[in-house]
């Protein structure tokens, strides 16, 4: 899976109130998910997880996902380029990650 062929939408970055970091939230294909990232001297992603409005298969791990406000459900595929996703959001969304 390559970032370049993936369309971002709804991009929305917050600082987490829980922890020093940011949580990034998109659309991809329709699907919501959101991307947990710690800050210390730098940002380091941590997590990526499922946030589906109804219950629906994920296009990515073809799970199962049940409508959740707060869902733990983590994305393996996703997860597994946290790094290539964080490095996206700060080309081209630096503006918001200070």
């Amino acid at each position: 899976m390559f970032i370049q062929e993936l369309d971002f939408q709804n991009i929305v970055i917050t600082e987490h109130v829980d922890y020093k970091g940011y949580k990034i939230s998109f659309l991809l294909n329709n699907q919501r998910y959101l991307l947990l990232v710690g800050k210390t001297k730098i940002l380091f992603p941590l997590s990526i997880i499922h946030v589906f409005n109804e219950k629906e298969r994920c296009q990515f791990c073809n799970k199962l996902v049940f409508k959740s406000s707060i869902s733990q459900q983590v994305c393996l595929p996703l997860l597994g380029i946290k790094k290539e996703l964080l490095a996206y959001f700060q080309k081209y969304h630096s503006e918001l990650l200070t």
